[in-house]
């Protein structure tokens, strides 16, 4: 079974992270508040010291954090995840975020042979730990597929957006219709 690393365990990443982890994926974990990490840590995941170590102990990295500033930080600063992840690792943003920036990060993990999708998620904290969650996953299909288990794990609706991006593209529309 692949060993799953998780970045961002805050109010909907925490819950989320749980699922996966109940699910029986062997997880590392980070969080810039070592504090969250607690309850996966003392159900058996391994602590990483950053975004890169979490890639670089992981087959398939997942980001929660706050925006597009977190993203950018998470996936391709000093100490990120594209200084730890391997050729054929998998790299998925569950946040809200800019679609030009996870294409632009697509490009940048493509050149070390790494592959990323946008997967962001509906939900609130109340209903991500019953798994009430709809996921909106885009890039390329075959990885999708692969990764179908791994999104039920945390996700009751997982739907299929397409090319890179249109996960957030359509979690950006949705948050403006229902603002």
């Amino acid at each position: 079974m692949e060993t799953i690393g998780f970045i961002g365990l805050g109010i909907l990443g925490s819950p989320m992270a749980q699922n996966i982890q109940k699910a029986g994926f062997p997880m590392v974990v980070y969080d810039i508040q070592e504090s969250a990490t607690k309850s996966l840590l003392e159900s058996g995941a391994r602590l990483a010291s950053s975004p890169s170590e979490v890639a670089h102990l992981s087959n398939i990295t997942l980001s929660s954090v706050p925006g597009p500033k977190e993203v950018q930080e998470v996936a391709l600063g000093n100490h990120g995840v594209f200084h730890g992840i391997q050729k054929d690792d998998i790299y998925i943003d569950l946040s809200t975020s800019r679609p030009s920036l996870i294409q632009y990060i697509g490009k940048v993990f493509k050149e070390k042979g790494a592959h990323v999708m946008d997967a962001p998620v509906l939900s609130s904290p109340a209903t991500a730990a019953n798994r009430e969650v709809i996921v909106m996953p885009s890039g390329e299909k075959e990885l999708f597929e692969r990764l179908l288990p791994l999104f039920e794990s945390f996700a009751d609706r997982v739907v299929y957006q397409g090319n890179l991006g249109m996960g957030s593209v359509c979690k950006l529309v949705n948050n403006m219709i229902t603002l």
